[in-house]
């Protein structure tokens, strides 16, 4: 009787061992194919993933090159901007507003060629440079060192060391023609000095515009030259040169100077006029 139920109890062991084992290779099996599954499901989500990459890469790619050609141009358009050096006749001529009535039309040199100035008047003009000589002697100095108070009349035997003081003992003048400056300050040194001596000549009211074609300058004109970084008044002029008064052109003394010439070639720059033509 034992040993039936030993051979019993031996058969459900093994029955239940191979439903274990066989249980068992089913979950292998299972899992396998699950992790196959996600293997493949995995695969196929990278795939995808890289897909997805690739099309914004190459979008990517599309927008780079459209962002180049922009800055292409834009690169181009500011050199083209770099070439023209501000200040020079034909950075104006290229970037001035054309609807600024500061700006005056050129006119044809025939036509400038025909302009007489009235009657009188230029013995009027140099009466006045002559007054303004004794007031402003040349080789003196226009600033207000050693003078107690600021004042656009004072002159001094001393210069002005702008690399030591700056501005601070330069005179300055805000004239009419500061309308036709393009600049925030346009009262101290060269530029107050050549606004004060157009309105010492033409009065304040007279109104001042901006003009390119060295044509069509005329005596009592100023010219704003070197990278605008220097102003002068025009007290003659011939087809090759033109005859100024001016102040600090050295950048440094406030020194005032009469008589230079300065070439037709040196004036890259705008005029500034106060006559009607």
């Amino acid at each position: 009787m034992c040993f039936v139920a030993c051979i019993f109890y031996l058969s459900v062991f093994k029955n239940r061992a191979f439903r274990s084992s066989t249980a068992k290779n089913d979950l292998d099996v299972l899992g396998s194919t699950q992790a196959e599954e996600s293997s493949d499901s995995a695969q196929a989500e990278e795939e995808t993933l890289f897909s997805e990459q690739d099309t914004a890469g190459d979008e990517t790619l599309e927008y780079s090159e459209a962002n180049y050609v922009d800055n292409e141009a834009e690169t181009q358009n500011n050199n083209a901007q770099d070439e023209a050096e501000e200040g020079t006749e034909e950075y104006w001529r290229k970037y001035a507003d054309p609807d600024d009535e500061i700006w005056k039309p050129d006119t044809a040199p025939e036509e400038t060629a025909e302009f007489e100035y009235p009657e009188g008047w230029l013995d009027y003009f140099y009466s006045k440079i002559d007054e303004l000589k004794t007031m402003f002697p040349d080789g003196k100095y226009w600033n207000s060192m050693g003078c107690g108070s600021m004042s656009y009349l004072n002159v001094t035997d001393v210069p002005c060391c702008n690399s030591i003081f700056g501005e601070l003992y330069c005179n300055t003048y805000n004239g009419r023609s500061s309308e036709a400056y393009p600049y925030v300050d346009t009262s101290t040194q060269c530029w107050g000095f050549a606004s004060m001596l157009s309105d010492f000549v033409f009065g304040e009211n007279t109104s001042a515009v901006r003009f390119l074609n060295y044509d069509n300058i005329h005596i009592g004109d100023q010219a704003v030259i070197y990278n605008n970084s220097h102003t002068v008044f025009i007290i003659d002029k011939t087809d090759e040169y033109v005859v100024v008064a001016e102040c600090n052109a050295d950048y440094e003394a406030c020194m005032i100077s009469w008589g230079r010439k300065i070439p037709r070639e040196e004036l890259t720059g705008f005029y500034i006029t106060r006559w009607e033509w």
